[in-house]
């Protein structure tokens, strides 16, 4: 039994002709296999170090580490990807009838954000797995 969606809400996921496009289609589930990847980064990692009661959270060549935190400060970087993906999806479904080209950027940078984000995770994750434990 086939029903029929209407209103604005299902607009947003169940736009047909935007999700018939290769394009976006290619972009989500790229984007949503990172921000699985980064989920699933972070949850290893706060189980396999557990001894530490800071993690330095962010480095830089000039500072060091400049960002120490909590394990539970760790799901920062989970949270942000979780929103950039989520929110250029649906704005680029939005735009999809408007301006396809502003919805293929949006997409687009979604992923290569996201591509950033996990590198910064594995990096983050590598500097404390590598740190001397004190």
């Amino acid at each position: 039994m086939l029903t029929k969606r209407e209103g604005k809400i299902n607009n947003l996921f169940f736009n047909p002709r935007s999700w018939h496009d290769k394009f976006l289609v290619c972009n989500f589930f790229i984007s949503f296999t990172l921000v699985l990847a980064i989920w699933g980064a972070v949850i290893w990692a706060l189980f396999s170090i557990k001894e530490t009661v800071f993690l330095s959270l962010h480095y830089s060549i000039y500072l060091g580490v400049d960002w120490l935190g909590g394990p539970e400060n760790f799901f920062v970087f989970t949270s942000i990807a979780t929103v950039v993906f989520l929110l250029n999806f649906i704005l680029s479904n939005i735009f999809y009838f408007k301006n396809k080209l502003l919805s293929y950027f949006l997409s687009a940078s979604a992923t290569i954000f996201l591509l950033a984000l996990f590198a910064s995770v594995i990096i983050v994750i590598y500097i404390n797995w590598s740190a001397p434990s004190v």
